[in-house]
């Protein structure tokens, strides 16, 4: 396998996720020595296989780390290693430090033991990558990536705290993720601890939209990308994504986008046509 870097600032998305992904790097035996090299995007890099290819002498478990725009990289000794990493383009800066910076420096950087579903992962990213220019797998990548991230983070030690508020922002985060996967609220509640109460007082705190709000969201983002990208049924499409009936999910697309889904069906077919 060569290594590669995957373009994806230019694919349209659908979704609307916040956190668009501008390029995905798949490195094999990588080692990069950095000499007061300033770093001008936003890095996550996860590497592995470092046992692949170094002696016993050096520190061969993997590792994650978030590095920052306006970084200075200076290497001290390089070790060959399996890399994966995502990256964002500057101007995503504040968005992510908004989710980053309650991190201590030991959790922007850490070590950590490769599981089943980290490996998972990247198995499913191969698999994306693969169909990246397909219309909503731009997309796809986008929520697995941020979802990794966030949830190795987590399993690097943060706190159980439920007073943490890194802990509670993040928490808030796989939660809200997992709704738009369409996974039940009561549920995740008590899965993550919280009473109904604390629960929605933290949610809004974080939120502008409520959970049932943020889950046909993604519900009706879904049906918006079945309806341009395949040849499902208006019926197959509600039923696929969680409606339950057909009347429903024509009632919700009409409030969203203003007209019905066979209409945007029309419309987008229309528009793609009279580009070819």
């Amino acid at each position: 396998m060569e290594s590669m870097i995957y373009p994806l600032g230019n694919l349209k998305r659908i979704s609307g996720f916040p956190f668009p992904l501008d390029e995905i790097g798949m490195m094999v035996n990588h080692g990069v020595w950095h000499k007061d090299h300033v770093i001008e995007r936003y890095f996550i890099c996860i590497g592995y296989n470092k046992e692949k290819y170094n002696s016993t002498e050096v520190d061969r478990r993997p590792s994650f780390g978030i590095i920052a725009p306006g970084t200075v990289m200076n290497t001290r000794e390089i070790i060959r290693h399996d890399e994966l990493f995502f990256s964002y383009p500057a101007s995503m800066t504040e968005k992510l430090n908004a989710v980053f910076d309650p991190l201590p420096p030991e959790r922007r950087r850490f070590h950590f033991t490769p599981d089943s579903k980290f490996k998972r992962n990247l198995e499913t990213i191969r698999e994306l990558l693969n169909s990246r220019m397909t219309l909503g797998t731009a997309d796809k990548l986008d929520v697995l990536a941020m979802e990794m991230i966030i949830g190795m983070t987590v399993d690097g030690g943060i706190s159980d705290s439920a007073d943490d508020p890194l802990n509670a922002v993040l928490k808030l985060e796989e939660i809200a993720e997992k709704l738009r996967r369409g996974a039940h609220l009561e549920q995740l509640i008590h899965q993550y601890g919280y009473s109904r109460r604390a629960f929605y007082y933290e949610w809004n705190r974080k939120f502008s939209m409520s959970p049932k709000q943020m889950q046909l969201e993604a519900k009706l983002q879904k049906a918006q990308c079945l309806l341009v990208a395949s040849s499902l049924s208006i019926s197959e499409i509600a039923q696929d994504c969680g409606f339950s009936s057909h009347r429903y999910f024509h009632e919700c697309f009409m409030r969203q986008y203003l007209c019905t889904p066979g209409e945007y069906r029309k419309r987008y077919k229309s528009a793609n046509s009279s580009h070819q």
